[in-house]
């Protein structure tokens, strides 16, 4: 023990059983290499096409040790030193978090969801709660760019708790008597030998406050509700379609539909069609169900586009989200009051206004078909380009390889200090968002020569 031997020989072999359980968890979800990080306190995920899925499972604490990895927990350390490693490895396209757990330590939690906003302006960063990500784990998941859920699965849980257990009517059943001897009146504060006194009560209820109320700024930061409305959650829980009309999360899809379309962001290809295919094969709702548009990306009714003749629509179509609560003037810096996140963040640099396109012949003669226009505006929605910008594509018939083309150009020019517009524009966010999509869509049927009820 004195030579550490002993020590190194067992840490050994708690690394390589934590890594042979991550592994073969791996190996069941998705067919990815093993990646290990910094010697055993993490590991990911990493797929062909370049996403790296990293496990976020178990109870959460700050520092790795062998209890940790011998009962599976997820640690800070542990998740600090993958999320270096993910951003330092050219490999790595983007980062997606496979989030199962009840929540944990609040000490350390602050930080590292603080590294996970900040590396969305590096990389793409999504998270599935599949199924749980509660208290401290919904912080970390939270913090990505993009939270997704598949049904029945639940979000939330934005508060603090202590447990404090009074065994003192045990000891005295026991014959046993506790005596502290101590200086300092707050010594023994939490003392599970005696009642708890009064004073200890309010010293741990104003941690407890301060930790829920750091919690909810952090809410704040991530971009989909503000810190007042996250504190108006009263630390609930909810489940799938209620986390998305409450603003905890983004959409209702599966963790492989997140891949999926993740993958497809990363190689810059157009959104899945998997997503489609699996809400048919399992009879459920179509996911990725958020009402995100690209003028304020706010929660709204979106009118569905027209059927163009021999055409088939585009597969994730839009579902409508219920109104934001309201939430007395308190309006989220990265939402302009919408309650949800603008592709220009602080966190995320937004791309660059795009110069009207030269008009072009699309590929495959003059059609220029409403699934052309309805994936146009798409791919700006996800691009974080303004409906104006998005309707010169559609005016001008740009094709599709050239809408994919131009944004990745302006993505990639876009300065890494975008200046944030927290001015409210006039109007309301669901006559904006309306009007923007009303106006795109009579333009693709007027180009189409549909006739506009």
């Amino acid at each position: 023990m004195l030579s550490g031997e002993l020590g190194d020989a067992r840490a050994s072999k708690k690394q390589k059983q934590q890594t042979k359980a991550s592994t073969s968890r791996l190996s069941a979800i998705v067919d990815a290499q093993p990646v290990t990080v910094a010697g055993g306190v993490a590991e990911f995920g990493l797929t062909d096409e370049g996403v790296a899925i990293l496990p976020v499972c178990g109870v959460l604490s700050r520092r790795f040790d062998w209890l940790t990895a011998l009962c599976g927990w997820t640690t800070y350390d542990g998740l600090s030193a993958a999320f270096d490693q993910m951003l330092a490895d050219s490999r790595v396209k983007a980062i997606l978090m496979d989030v199962e757990s009840p929540g944990g330590e609040a000490a350390g939690m602050l930080d590292i969801c603080d590294k996970v906003i900040a590396a969305r302006s590096v990389k793409p960063v999504w998270a599935v709660a599949n199924p749980q990500a509660a208290s401290a784990a919904y912080g970390v998941a939270g913090s990505a760019e993009r939270l997704v859920l598949p049904r029945l699965a639940q979000v939330g849980s934005i508060g603090a708790v202590i447990v404090h257990i009074d065994q003192s009517a045990y000891d005295q059943a026991a014959g046993t008597k506790y005596t502290a001897i101590y200086s300092g009146e707050r010594k023994v504060d939490g003392w599970a030998h005696a009642p708890l006194s009064d004073g200890a009560t309010k010293a741990m209820q104003s941690v407890v406050d301060n930790c829920r109320q750091q919690f909810c700024d952090l809410v704040g930061r991530q971009g989909r509700m503000t810190s007042s409305q996250a504190m108006k959650t009263e630390a609930g829980m909810a489940p799938d379609s209620a986390a998305v009309d409450g603003r905890y999360a983004d959409a209702i899809a599966t963790f492989e539909d997140a891949l999926a379309e993740l993958t497809d962001l990363a190689a810059g290809r157009s959104r899945s069609t998997s997503a489609a295919a699996s809400a048919v094969s399992t009879g459920g709702p179509a996911p990725m169900t958020t009402t995100t548009t690209a003028a304020t990306a706010a929660q709204t009714e979106t009118p569905a586009a027209p059927a163009a003749p021999a055409t088939a629509q585009p597969t994730a179509a839009a579902a409508p989200a219920a109104e934001a609560p309201a939430d007395d003037g308190d309006n989220c810096p990265t939402c302009n009051g919408s309650g949800k996140k603008t592709q220009a963040a602080a966190q995320q640099a937004a791309p660059t206004a795009l110069a009207a396109p030269a008009a072009e012949a699309p590929a495959g003669g003059d059609t220029y078909t409403a699934e052309m226009a309805s994936e146009t505006l798409e791919l700006c929605a996800i691009a974080g380009v303004s409906s104006a910008e998005a309707r010169k594509f559609v005016t001008a018939k740009t094709p599709i390889t050239k809408v994919r083309a131009d944004l990745a150009a302006a993505r990639a020019n876009a300065s890494d200090e975008a200046t944030l517009n927290t001015a409210q524009p006039a109007g309301t966010a669901k006559e904006l968002v309306t009007a923007g999509w009303d106006s795109a869509i009579a333009q693709a049927n007027k180009l189409n020569g549909i006739p506009t009820k």
